[in-house]
């Protein structure tokens, strides 16, 4: 090998990454294949040839190589998932212009750049470092399959696989493109960075959902996205309602002034499934405001929108179902005592979950016991609480946990020394 030329370059680039022959050339047929350009051709043994200066490299290969050592990749063994990351590069000066220049030039070596002249070159270069259509129209379409996977999967699983992601589509960004690819790679970004918050939010870790769902508001509206950035709001809406039980920064106006922008977004240019979502969310809202009267009638609004939109087959709202709107209904039942309605609809809504939704069952298991918890079924209340507690340890979904303790606090404090109460206690509030 040539220990001062291009070779040398491509070896030192992927040490530094810690990455093998066999995992840079694994980086690049992923890039490829997102890119829709299969690539078996990719192996350990080009890799090291390339690096050994026996192999010629062409302009199409040259920008797979840039994406896999420029780009940080998809980690989906992380342990920790640490949010904080999407506010700063993955490694120091990752995205550095001339360090790209410099890489790239270095790589173009490889392809024998003795037949270009200097201009040929240069285009090569730039045409290397661009992202291009094919890279944005795959990251697009990842993005927006993501929520069709909830409720299909351990939440922190998922959440691991959309935070990388996010930060792929963040690093890209900083690279040169049409100003249309812009927009659509942002409008990618906040579909990713909200499908996170919302996965934060429903496994209550909140923090790391406000962070999530503030990027993606951001990136919405850069955007031009105004459905993502009212559902980025609507979900951000939850961290201030009071109508949390674990509400970590309860702030009413808040969540009802986030939740007036995101009615205003989605005007009737909007998908009707995008504006039945966020309608039913206000509902809740204007429930536990006292507001029976203006709950009842988004509910029925959102349900006349939800009859004649047509559900999509990606994006944020795919994962809606004609048994949607029973949770949002049987939450408003029970904010305005109408216990009797409310627990009938949220049973209906358990019932039609089936056994493949491992992340959404606790969580409505949990609503359905507070809506008897507020009745006086304390036992009731109880063995759903339990059940809920069961499903959760067995899924590996702990974060849950905090929150069957705060309903039993809300609402089951005053039957603290009733059997099916102490039991509940000894079981979770030990633990």
């Amino acid at each position: 090998m040539d220990w001062h030329g291009a070779g040398w370059r491509l070896r030192a680039a992927r040490a530094e990454l810690g990455l093998t022959e066999d995992a840079l050339a694994g980086a690049m047929r992923r890039w490829a294949a997102l890119r829709n350009e299969p690539r078996p051709d990719v192996t350990a043994e080009a890799v090291a040839d390339w690096e050994a200066g026996v192999r010629r490299i062409d302009p199409a290969t040259m920008r797979l190589l840039w994406l896999a050592l420029e780009v940080p990749g998809w980690d989906d063994t992380a342990q920790r998932v640490d949010t904080w990351s999407v506010f700063r590069p993955a490694r120091p000066e990752a995205n550095h212009g001339q360090r790209r220049r410099d890489l790239v030039l270095s790589l173009a070596a490889l392809g024998e750049p003795c037949d270009l002249d200097a201009e040929q070159l240069s285009g090569t270069l730039e045409e290397s470092l661009r992202v291009d259509e094919p890279l944005v129209e795959g990251l697009t379409f990842v993005a927006r399959r993501f929520p069709k996977e909830w409720g299909q999967h351990p939440p922190r699983l998922l959440r691991q696989h959309v935070h990388g992601h996010l930060q792929v589509v963040q690093a890209l960004l900083d690279g040169m493109m049409p100003g249309h690819s812009r927009r659509d790679l942002e409008s990618a970004a906040a579909t990713s960075a909200t499908m996170a918050g919302m996965i934060s939010l429903f496994v209550d870790l909140h923090e790391d959902s406000a962070i999530y769902l503030r990027l993606g508001a951001r990136l919405a509206e850069s955007s031009g996205d105004t459905e993502v950035h009212a559902l980025a709001l609507m979900f951000a809406s939850y961290l201030s309602s009071a109508m949390e039980p674990d509400a970590r920064w309860p702030d009413p106006g808040l969540a009802r002034a986030q939740l007036d922008v995101a009615v205003r977004l989605v005007s009737p240019g909007t998908a009707p499934i995008a504006r039945a979502w966020v309608l039913l969310r206000a509902a809740e809202e204007h429930g536990w405001a006292g507001d029976e009267l203006g709950a009842y009638r988004l509910l029925d609004e959102a349900e006349r929108l939800s009859s004649i939109g047509q559900v999509p087959a990606d994006g944020l709202v795919s994962p809606w179902t004609a048994d949607t709107h029973l949770a949002f209904q049987g939450e408003v039942a029970a904010m305005c005592g109408r216990f009797d309605q409310a627990i009938a609809l949220l049973e209906g809504g358990v019932a039609k979950l089936g056994p493949d939704k491992v992340a959404m069952r606790p969580r409505a298991l949990l609503d359905l016991a507070a809506a008897h918890a507020r009745q006086g079924n304390v036992d009731r209340a109880c063995e759903l609480l339990v059940e809920a507690y069961v499903l959760a340890r067995q899924a590996g979904l702990s974060d849950h946990l905090p929150r069957i303790v705060a309903v039993r606090r809300r609402y089951l404090a005053a039957h603290a020394a009733e059997p099916a109460v102490r039991h509940l206690d000894e079981l979770v509030l030990t633990r």
